[in-house]
């Protein structure tokens, strides 16, 4: 069973908006994330980069890594 549903909100969407114009000219889609959290921003930039996110606190994440969200629940 999911434990939460990471609630991807229109921030979200406007974070990766600029993250889109910043590295339309990059040859490298990479974006990392310190502090993950429940993976809501992880959810919507995954579709968009090849992201990956660090959260520390075990467990917190864990219904966006079921939806296929790279998140390492470990300190780094």
């Amino acid at each position: 069973a999911i434990t939460s549903e990471p609630k991807v909100k229109p921030r979200h969407r406007q974070i990766a908006k600029l993250l889109d114009s910043l590295l339309a000219s990059s040859p490298s889609r990479i974006v990392a994330e310190i502090g993950a959290g429940q993976g809501a921003l992880g959810l919507e930039l995954s579709r968009r980069f090849d992201y990956f996110g660090f959260e520390p606190a075990r467990g917190l994440s864990e219904g966006a890594r079921l939806r296929g969200v790279r998140i390492v629940d470990s300190l780094f």
